[in-house]
């Protein structure tokens, strides 16, 4: 039997070894880091939770959302966004970019936080 190495921790990399377990096959994940996740982390402070990284996914089709609820575990760990995401920001340097028109950019989008 094959044995595949994964290197790294993100989402895709976790995602791929989720895959290769359904289908009976052995993976081992190298992360150079003491955590897994890549670039998505979590921070708690009091009632706070900030994330790091790319922290949303557009569940936009039942193949994406079969995916993600075929994760044992991941169900209890889905926050979905509330209406007040719709007024979230995307900010660089602290600072909101602009559009052409002088205007910040923002992100509106519907997702789930995890």
């Amino acid at each position: 039997m094959i044995k595949t190495c994964i290197i790294g921790s993100g989402l895709t990399a976790l995602a791929r070894a989720w895959q290769l377990k359904q289908r009976g096959q052995d993976c081992d994940i190298l992360e150079i880091s003491d955590q897994f996740g890549g670039s998505i982390q979590s921070h708690r402070a009091g009632d706070y939770l900030a994330e790091e990284g790319p922290n949303s996914i557009q569940v936009n089709s039942a193949e994406v959302e079969n995916f993600l609820k075929s994760i044992p575990g991941f169900g209890d760990r889905v926050v979905v966004a509330s209406d007040d995401s719709k007024k979230r920001f995307i900010l660089r340097n602290g600072k909101a970019p602009r559009r052409a028109d002088g205007t910040a950019l923002g992100n509106h989008h519907s997702a789930l936080v995890f």
